[in-house]
């Protein structure tokens, strides 16, 4: 009689019973000789019953349902009420027990995956018992790539087994706090089959964790022991933060964007002006793949700001192992433009290892990575592709934040709204499609409605500022050394007055005349160069233009204009120059430079020889660094040694404001700090005031830490003086440091660090000025450059722990003890500062050192005769 299959949804009929299933398979079996198949197959079932026995699971080896041999390993059902005991301690018994005979046997080593799961499935003593979607799920648990991959990466000396727990058991035996298994020495894995339509939450538990597993926290069995009969706290949930819950496969948070594992569907965020959307996976992250200029960095911003705001926010350096990254408190991580050497040691065991350590801080982190930046193929579940929004939906919503911010009128926002769809303007957005475009369309649109210019002026500056119209006008006037000179002058220092334009042009001109005529030279052409270029009429006598052309003449023939007057800090106005495209001084300066064969030496030799301006160092070397930011081969930094290595502060610090630009590339960071570090350990000291120069800027503000180990090897030189600009460069680069409260703690125990370096050293000499100037006045001193300066009495304030040690060491210090003491004194003796620094609480706690630190007790003992000599001043009186 042949079997009847039941029609699904016809009526309605008895739920099977609820089954645990157990299954187990061997880590390479495929892999071993044929011969060994057999013996290896009936091994691996002797191990568990042993395990069963030894973790006195009599019971359940004894009462298996529907067991099945699968060749490379085993599979059985059984009583869901022993799952506790499977979870904990079987599953470490049983990695016991193959350790045990890995390490005496003389055959292959056996290492396996297991996986719990828990469903209805037939159990009547019937064919067919066991079989249903709980058995299916169960394997593909066990062939799951996060299993795999740890097995695969984890130590064989170490690393046993790995088992993979199904996000059912871990609700309910797990969470349910039914076992001994804590639920930190869990982890949670996105468990996908290659090949298989298969996705589900899952957890990996490694009873011996070996490798990236430690890295990333996984307690050892008997760390965990201790914490077994530890209660659940029902009201933190050990996995899912506060606001945070899952059901099922939908997850459900406060605020943010839900991004959870393998459920299926997309994600599409929108933040801003900026949008993505993605594969659905949860890691504690994002890897956010997206073209150059669509926005990525942006987006990916507003996602960490929604979900920790704008000052929860921490930005990183691009290492060359992401493994080895730690984050350090509960903020958002952002990571922009993931180097090459990085991605490719990326893998779903770093992956895996680092969503724990994000987890259990509560942290985030968003990495963006270029399209055309290789990933390995296992971190695919971790990637989400960022589709940027269209220019003009960036466009309309740009304007209407001009309005809102009061920029536009209501009726400037109608009519430039109404511009945004006109034929024109469609276009041009048509033909630029990344969201900065739309920006530069709304912005320019502003400029029409609310300034004087014409729509087609400002379409023109739109499509002026291209490398490919770059090139045209530089083809145009490639013969004319006053067009030339005057364009690179614009383009190099941006923002300076037209006297220093006008200069740096003057001074540029000869040398491209000189070019110009040795060129012509070479293809036998006529050496004679009208006025400024002007074509000589033919047969007419020439003559000599003894003015020349006006300024704003000149202007007009290479496309720039004036900008409106500025008057800042200078005591005087300044008249700016500027080109009509946007980004046409970039792109202009980035062709001379890097397309035409010794332009970049002639630019560096004008810089060396016009005079200094204030302000010109800022300009050029931001200009400087973005035109390298594109350069390629080992010469790219090699050109910044001749005014790194200058006795001109000017010169550093332009070398410093380069470099500053050109760490914000990813790509070009470890070739940045591998400069700095070579220059740090040179001998000439002007190298080693251009690292500190550099430190003083936004390299320094963005890596505090990896500043000041710069810093300290800047002073790790035998020579006990301290020269002056050196003394200078590293007082500014402290300075730059301390303007931000972060920092504080940082800078301070360097200098406490710089107290016990041996006496006749420069970090020494370095901790004795500092003392001194922040005892007397402020450091750095009053005639010094600083960004911020501090004085002991600031110290004492805001961080009186860190001052009693510097201020216990200084007073030790004979180098110190003077200007330490009449520091101490002007703050006793003056009722703001003492006031401030709670000096009376400060003094007591100083004097409680005294036993042990002579210089204390020397100040100490003089304090109290200075009172004791006023008070009988006083009593005679």
């Amino acid at each position: 009689m042949s079997t009847v299959v039941p029609a699904p949804y016809a009526e309605s009929r008895p739920l099977p019973p609820y089954r645990a299933l157990f299954a187990v398979d061997a880590k390479d079996f495929t892999g071993l000789p044929a011969v060994q198949h057999g013996p290896v197959s009936q091994l691996i079932p002797e191990l568990v019953d042993q395990a069963l026995e030894r973790a006195e699971l009599h019971e359940l080896r004894d009462s298996k349902r529907f067991p099945a041999n699968t060749g490379d390993g085993v599979v059985f059902g059984f009583d869901p009420a022993l799952l506790p005991f499977v979870l904990w301690p079987f599953l470490g018994v049983l990695d016991d027990i193959l350790g045990a005979y890995n390490r005496q046997c003389v055959g292959p080593r056996i290492r396996l995956r297991a996986s719990l799961h828990v469903g209805p499935l037939p159990d009547a003593d019937r064919p067919g018992d066991g079989n249903g979607t709980p058995r299916n799920d169960t394997h593909r648990l066990l062939d799951s790539r996060p299993v795999k991959a740890i097995l695969a990466a984890a130590s064989e000396q170490v690393t046993h087994l790995a088992a993979v727990i199904s996000q059912r058991v871990y609700e309910d035996v797990v969470l349910g706090a039914y076992t001994g298994l804590h639920p930190d020495r869990c982890v949670e894995v996105p468990a996908t089959v290659e090949g298989k339509n298969f996705s589900q939450r899952a957890w990996l538990y490694v009873p011996s964790p070996s490798g990236n597993l430690v890295q990333a926290g996984v307690q050892p069995r008997e760390e965990s022991a201790a914490q077994a009969g530890a209660p659940a706290d029902p009201e933190q949930d050990p996995v899912t933060r506060p606001g945070t819950h899952y059901s099922g496969n939908t997850q459900h948070v406060g605020e943010g964007a839900a991004v959870m594992g393998s459920v299926g569907r997309d994600i599409t965020y929108t933040g801003g002006s900026t949008s993505y959307h993605g594969t659905n996976q949860h890691w504690g992250g994002l890897l956010l793949r997206a073209h150059s200029g669509t926005g990525a960095s942006t987006a990916a911003f507003a996602l960490l700001a929604d979900r920790h705001g704008t000052e929860g926010i921490t930005g990183l350096d691009s290492p060359d192992d992401l493994s080895r990254w730690c984050p350090k408190e509960e903020r958002g991580y952002l990571l922009q433009d993931l180097s090459p050497a990085a991605a490719a040691s990326l893998g779903e065991v770093v992956l895996t290892a680092l969503a724990s350590l994000l987890r259990r801080t509560g942290a985030y982190l968003v990495v963006t990575v270029r399209a055309d930046t290789a990933l390995p193929s296992d971190t695919l579940p971790w990637q989400v592709l960022h589709c940027p929004p269209a220019p003009g939906e960036v466009a309309t919503k740009r304007l209407n934040t001009m309005a809102e911010a009061g920029e536009l009128t209501t009726e400037q926002q109608a009519e430039a709204l109404g511009r945004l769809t006109s034929a024109d303007f469609a276009d041009f957005l048509e033909a630029h499609p990344l969201p900065r475009d739309g920006v530069e369309v709304a912005q320019g649109l502003r400029d029409l409605v609310a300034g004087d210019k014409s729509a087609a002026a400002v379409l023109d500056e739109l499509n002026a500022g291209g490398l490919p119209e770059a090139r045209r006008a530089l083809a145009d006037s490639g013969h004319r050394a006053d067009h030339l000179s005057l364009m690179a002058a614009i383009a190099l220092l941006p923002g300076q007055d037209r006297t220093v334009i006008e200069e740096f042009s003057t001074t540029l001109r000869p040398h491209l005349d000189e070019r110009g005529r040795a060129a012509r030279s070479t293809v036998g052409q006529p050496e004679y160069t009208a006025p400024y270029g002007r074509p000589l009429t033919e047969g007419a006598p020439a003559q000599r233009d003894v003015l020349g052309p006006a300024f704003e003449d000149r202007l007009a023939a290479v496309g720039a204009h004036p900008l409106p007057l500025r008057f800042g800090s200078q005591r005087y106005p300044v008249q700016p120059v500027g080109f009509s495209g946007r980004h046409r001084s970039e792109a202009l300066l980035r062709c001379l430079w890097l397309d035409y064969e010794g332009m970049a030496g002639l630019l560096w030799r004008a810089l060396d020889e016009v005079p200094h301006h204030a302000g010109i160092e800022l300009a050029a070397g931001q200009s400087i660094g973005r035109v390298l930011a594109h350069a390629t081969g080992p010469g790219t930094l090699r050109q910044l040694h001749p005014f790194a290595a200058s006795d001109k502060r000017w010169r550093r610090r332009l070398v410093a404001y380069a470099l500053g630009e050109l760490v914000q590339h990813p790509a070009l960071t470890g070739a940045v700090r591998n400069q700095l570090r070579q220059w740090s350990q040179a001998g000439p000291v002007t190298l080693r005031c251009t690292v500190a120069e550099t430190c003083a800027g936004s390299y320094g503000l963005a890596w505090p830490a990896r500043s000041l180990k710069l810093l300290d090897a800047v002073l790790d030189k035998p020579d006990a003086s301290l020269e002056r600009s050196l003394r200078s460069a590293v007082s500014f680069a402290l300075s730059t440091l301390l303007s931000e409260d972060v920092n504080h703690a940082l800078v301070l125990d360097h200098v406490r660090e710089w107290q016990n370096a041996d006496s006749g050293t420069q970090r020494h000499a370095l901790a004795v000025h500092i003392m001194e100037s922040m005892s007397l006045a402020t450091f750095p001193r009053p005639s010094a450059p600083s960004v911020q300066r501090v004085c002991l009495a600031d110290v004492i304030a805001d961080h009186p722990e860190r001052a009693l040690g510097l201020v216990v060491a200084a007073l030790d210090d004979p180098a110190t003890h003077e200007a330490t003491a009449t520091g101490l004194s002007a703050i006793e003796n003056d009722p703001d500062p003492r006031r401030r620094a709670d000096f009376a609480r400060f003094l007591a706690t100083l004097s409680g050192t005294a036993p042990g630190h002579r210089g204390v007790l020397r100040f100490a003992l003089r304090r109290h005769r200075a009172r004791a000599a006023l008070s009988a001043e006083g009593s005679t009186s």
